[in-house]
């Protein structure tokens, strides 16, 4: 388990009203994964909180998982070249420098002063795995299959009370 970010682990993976969040250190954090993976498969991704990404890499499955944080503060992007995936952190990172850009995408960038919506960037090359999702790569005969899931939304039960009627002191 490779860590970037500051972490959190939930009581659940619901982190609705009566959930607890622990802080997780970045130390510890690898091993800790490591075995609510162990324990839980992808459904540990929705016990952590924070502001992250992460790489898992499962000898069992022979599968690599990329992990993007809830709100998709650390998303990460990927490209297929060849018969490759590349991967980063950052989108210019993946684009060649004769790349060409989304039209669509970029009016849209322009237009909504900087923001681009997982799982678009501004090069058609380029994906972003989003919010609350994480990549699966997997080596199948020869080549690579890369499948994007969601591991949490939130709930449509949720109380959530104004903050007029929040208690303030």
């Amino acid at each position: 388990v490779f860590v970037s970010g500051s972490l959190y682990i939930g009581s659940d993976g619901e982190f609705g009203e009566e959930t607890s969040v622990e802080p997780l250190a970045t130390a510890t954090a690898p091993g800790v994964i490591g075995r609510l993976f162990e324990a839980y498969g992808t459904r540990a991704f929705a016990l952590i909180d924070g502001d992250f990404s992460l790489i898992l890499s499962d000898p069992k499955s022979n599968s690599v998982y990329l992990v993007v944080d809830k709100l998709g503060c650390n998303d990460i992007y990927i490209r297929t070249k060849d018969d490759s995936l590349l991967f980063a952190s950052d989108p210019a990172e993946l684009i060649d420098s004769d790349g060409a850009f989304d039209p669509v995408t970029t009016a849209f960038l322009l237009g909504h002063q900087g923001f681009v919506p997982a799982p678009f960037t501004i090069s058609p090359e380029v994906k972003s795995i989003g919010r609350a999702r994480f990549a699966r790569i997997d080596s199948i005969a020869g080549g690579l299959r890369c499948d994007i899931q969601t591991y949490w939304s939130p709930k449509s039960c949720w109380t959530l009370p104004s903050v007029a009627s929040s208690d303030r002191k």
